[in-house]
């Protein structure tokens, strides 16, 4: 077996504070062409947990992405405080022509029931109706959009309309919606919201049952599949965001501008499904230690999130790592506290990254302890 490289960059030299960085804040490219070209546009496959780029064609092109604009809408709506609060909305404010959750005039809901029908009957009405309670109009709601847009990362995308009806500067890649799927996923709500069929829910004035049918057939067609959102427009064509899981791998899947996308995503997910294994990188993370000043002891560091990893035949043979402490740690140190990072490669792109923290807390060791430590150690021997 081959011999690992293992590479440790220590900052024990540097007296810079070192950032810390969560593990969900990372993203990587790495495009292929393992797959024969898929009959799209625009095509990405995007492991979940990393990031890491699996295949891709055109990824950063930007294009019209029709309603999956909606989960960057119902991201932004179930982040809101008053998610379960009623309230009234008017046809003047959600009217739109195309696909709709069935809003009436002065009907009375919440903006998590708005959710439910912007993900699964695609309501543009709902998608309206949320961006005028949350901000006062479309416009401002577009406003916020971006802001967040922004902060996830999404920097070759622009927003102007909460449903996603077209408009010549409103666009996105299949990068960039992957990694807002990534975030979107995050949150447990939209999980549950996106992965499900049907739901009934009352609201109305007088309230009255409704059943919502959710239009992502891949639900339905391929038995992992776990979401997320369609699109159509005229302009746009047929766009698709999906996830799915398999023995523990979780993908995200997007095409833009595909005529047979739910038969090119099942495709794609057994492809590389059938591909990747989880291997647990344990090895990689284990024996890292840190000096705590104020302590004769080393401290050991430990990875935030375990380390399983998806990873193609014999690509464990050729991996590294590169492991940042902080250049400085002082007693006592608290259970959990930051002590560095840990990120693993293949080749240039990074599949594992997270945090390394202290798995105990350390105490100061004052001479009352050393001499009792000292006692204890003579008793052994």
């Amino acid at each position: 077996m081959k011999k690992k490289i293992l590479t440790f960059v220590l900052a024990a030299l540097m007296f810079l504070p070192i950032k810390s960085y969560g593990f969900e804040s990372m993203q990587c490219i790495n495009e292929t062409t393992s797959k024969q070209d898929v009959d799209a546009y625009s095509a990405i496959v995007m492991e979940m947990k990393s990031g890491r780029v699996l295949y891709g064609k055109n990824i950063n092109q930007k294009l019209p992405m029709a309603s999956t604009t909606k989960i960057l809408t119902t991201l932004i709506t179930l982040n809101q405080p008053d998610l379960h609060e009623k309230f009234t909305v008017y046809e003047k404010d959600f009217a739109a022509e195309g696909s709709s959750m069935g809003l009436r005039d002065k009907d009375i809901v919440n903006l998590e029931e708005l959710c439910w029908g912007m993900i699964l009957p695609s309501g543009n009405d709902a998608a309206n109706a949320a961006a005028v309670k949350i901000s006062g109009s479309k416009e401002k709601f577009s406003e916020l959009m971006n802001k967040t847009a922004e902060e996830i990362g999404m920097y070759d995308s622009h927003f102007v309309t909460p449903s996603g009806l077209d408009d010549d500067k409103h666009y996105s890649t299949a990068y960039d919606m992957a990694i807002l799927t990534r975030e979107a996923m995050k949150n447990p709500l939209f999980r549950e919201i996106c992965k499900s069929c049907t739901h009934r829910l009352m609201m109305g004035n007088p309230p009255t049952e409704r059943t919502l049918v959710n239009y992502n057939k891949l639900l339905k067609k391929y038995d992992f599949c776990t979401g997320v959102k369609t699109g159509y427009t005229d302009n746009a064509r047929r766009c698709l965001v999906s996830t799915a899981c398999k023995n523990g791998i979780e993908l995200i899947t997007v095409t833009l501008n595909c005529h047979n996308d739910f038969k090119i995503h099942e495709e794609l997910y057994e492809y590389y499904f059938d591909k990747l294994k989880l291997c647990d990188l344990s090895e990689f993370t284990e024996n890292i230690n840190v000096h705590v000043a104020g302590s004769n002891r080393p401290l050991k560091a430990v990875p935030k999130d375990l380390p399983l990893v998806p990873l193609f035949d014999n690509e464990k043979e050729n991996l590294k790592a590169k492991v940042t402490l902080n250049p400085i740690i002082y007693a006592p140190v608290e259970q959990g506290k930051y002590l560095g990072d840990i990120e693993i490669y293949s080749g240039d792109v990074v599949i594992y990254k997270t945090e390394l923290i202290s798995p105990v807390k350390t105490e100061i060791l004052t001479k009352k302890t050393k001499k009792h430590f000292i006692f204890n150690k003579n008793m052994i021997k």
